[in-house]
């Protein structure tokens, strides 16, 4: 989102990706996984603008679902150098990011999720 507009992007890449998983399962599965009654979610789907509450709910869902890998690869790599912006050469501060998040993973005993790989390609492009 961008200073103060209206958070209408981040409803319509929601209600998207709510589409695309009860494409994949039900209407109520999907409504309860996100935190929501069938009823609610589908008024959301209807267009109904989320309170406070629910948009919170349906972030915290999505990016559970989708997490950063939503993103572009140039996107995601944008967002990245902006969280490290100020320093001399930002793409070093992007490749300590992606380090610190693979290591996090492998401490879990977990592969690094694919974006970290692909992030790193579009430093090494650029």
């Amino acid at each position: 989102m961008r200073g103060n507009e209206p958070d209408v992007d981040d409803n319509e890449r929601f209600r998207q990706a709510v589409r695309e998983a009860i494409a994949g399962s039900t209407l109520r599965a999907v409504a309860k996984d996100v935190g929501m009654s069938p009823s609610g979610l589908q008024k959301f789907l209807d267009g109904t603008k989320p309170y406070g509450k629910t948009k919170e709910r349906l972030r915290f869902w999505y990016f559970r679902q989708a997490g950063f890998s939503s993103y572009a690869v140039e996107d995601a790599a944008y967002i990245l150098r902006r969280l490290v912006g100020t320093l001399p050469a930002p793409d070093h501060g992007v490749a300590d990011v992606l380090n610190a998040v693979e290591a996090s993973y492998q401490r879990a005993g977990m592969f690094a999720p694919e974006w970290v790989r692909l992030i790193r390609h579009e430093l090494n492009a650029t």
